[in-house]
């Protein structure tokens, strides 16, 4: 996405939206009435913000009732789904409220991930510097323990693994006192840690990917892997991303064997 470009994101995930043919009114060129509803109700199953997700309710159901004031609602909610917000000169601006004509959460949300993707693509060099730049802003003044987490994304959404963080070693730069990372479901080169000294490590060590719950030893022998670059007494370990998607007895075996493998680990150092 460029300056001037439509928004092109899905609010939640920021991948391109569906270009799939939608019905219109073939005057106007809006959505029809059909089409409206649809496109409103996937608004709301993926929109973060419930204010916004109830104010989209509100105007379709009432758009829906046989009384005046049904018009003016499937007025509002044509209008909310007409297009979407665009790049001017003074930035991304517009009426507040919700859907993908309006300023909202999600709309920044799918810009912020537009601009970001574009930017790897096109300006990789610029986009780590600016990433580092604004997570230092973001961290200035924050006084007590902080940690960055970078996610490789929840195994039950995503299913191939890249084989390492685009954005790891950068974090050397940031005055965060510890990192949080995935290892057991990538097997990432630890290697990378060694860029991260002096950083405490919060080291994700359970596959959440796989419902079967690992030995201790398993679990274990993955911390250990770090051992050889990062201190010990610095590393906390943790699980992986996606624990709310599996089932409650493979979670509960999970963080008993990591519980476990802590203390395992303890004896023997």
């Amino acid at each position: 996405m460029i300056p001037g470009e439509p928004i092109s994101q899905d609010p939640t995930s920021g991948g391109p939206v569906s270009e799939d043919p939608v019905s219109e009114d073939p005057v106007s060129g809006a959505p029809g009435p059909a089409d409206l509803e649809q496109r409103a109700r996937a608004w709301i199953a993926d929109d973060p913000a419930p204010a916004d997700q109830a104010e989209l309710q509100d105007l379709l159901d009432a758009a829906g009732r046989d009384d005046p004031a049904a018009r003016a609602a499937a007025a509002s909610l044509a209008d909310r789904f007409a297009g979407r917000l665009e790049f001017g000169t003074a930035g991304l601006r517009g009426a507040m409220g919700a859907g993908p004509n309006r300023m909202n959460r999600a709309v920044v949300r799918a810009a912020t991930a537009g601009l970001a993707g574009w930017l790897r693509a096109h300006r990789p060099d610029a986009a780590r510097a600016y990433g580092l730049t604004a997570l230092n802003a973001a961290l200035d003044g924050v006084t007590g323990r902080t940690a960055v987490h970078i996610c490789f994304g929840y195994a039950a959404v995503i299913h191939v693994r890249p084989e390492g963080y685009s954005f790891l070693p950068e974090l050397a730069g940031c005055p965060c006192d510890q990192i949080s990372i995935e290892t057991a479901q990538s097997g990432l080169d630890l290697g990378v840690l060694a860029d991260l000294s002096g950083k405490g490590i919060i080291l994700g060590v359970i596959d959440l990917s796989d419902h079967d719950v690992e030995t201790v030893e398993v679990v274990a022998g993955r911390v250990r892997r770090a051992f050889g670059y990062v201190a010990p007494e610095k590393i906390v370990i943790a699980t992986d991303c996606g624990m709310k998607y599996i089932p409650r007895a493979s979670a509960e075996g999970k963080m008993r064997a990591m519980a476990d493998a802590a203390a395992l680990l303890r004896a023997e150092l």
